[in-house]
């Protein structure tokens, strides 16, 4: 059996998949950076069973929350939930009318994207390999009208793509 070869882990294929959705549905560029970072955060919890840490060994007691979730204790006043590619998505509204994703009580910023989404690919793969998943991404999804992205299609497209977007060839130049 051949092994797999990948360049890049799911999170940040994740991350950028759900901001270049966001992006094409009409959302800015810093709220897609928002959005993309909380659903990879929200799909590596779901994945861990929502405990706390990564650790597959910890044992998950139903009505246990983690130290994370309990922590939010004040909840910001500006806090709302917003549909966002098929399901609910916790954020805070800005001033300017514009929203951040909010998960874990931190706010999720385009700045926090750049750090550790973009960064990533382009000091593991090389210089450039962010802007070559984000157009890669963008041709998977340019036949998809904004209502199908804002739905349960979004993860299926995902899903479908997600391994493809981390083998070396699509980083190649």
């Amino acid at each position: 059996m051949k092994e797999k070869v990948f360049v890049i882990n799911r999170f940040p294929i994740a991350a950028t998949f759900y901001a270049a959705i966001a992006r094409k549905i009409g959302y800015s560029e810093e709220e897609a950076y928002s959005f993309g970072l909380h659903r990879s955060i929200f799909m590596a919890a779901a994945k861990n069973g929502f405990r706390s840490g990564a650790s597959k060994k910890r044992k998950y007691y139903p009505g246990k929350m983690s130290e994370k979730v309990t922590s939010i204790v004040n909840i910001p006043e500006n806090m709302d939930q917003i549909n966002f590619a098929g399901l609910g998505m916790n954020v805070v509204s800005l001033p300017n009318g514009e929203y951040r994703g909010i998960i874990g009580g931190e706010i999720l910023t385009a700045e926090k994207f750049k750090r550790d989404i973009i960064e990533k690919f382009n000091s593991r793969i090389h210089p450039g390999a962010f802007e070559q998943c984000w157009n890669k991404i963008n041709e998977i999804i340019k036949d998809f009208s904004d209502t199908e992205l804002n739905s349960g299609t979004a993860y299926k497209l995902y899903q479908q793509y997600r391994d493809e977007l981390r083998k070396p060839e699509v980083y190649s130049d």
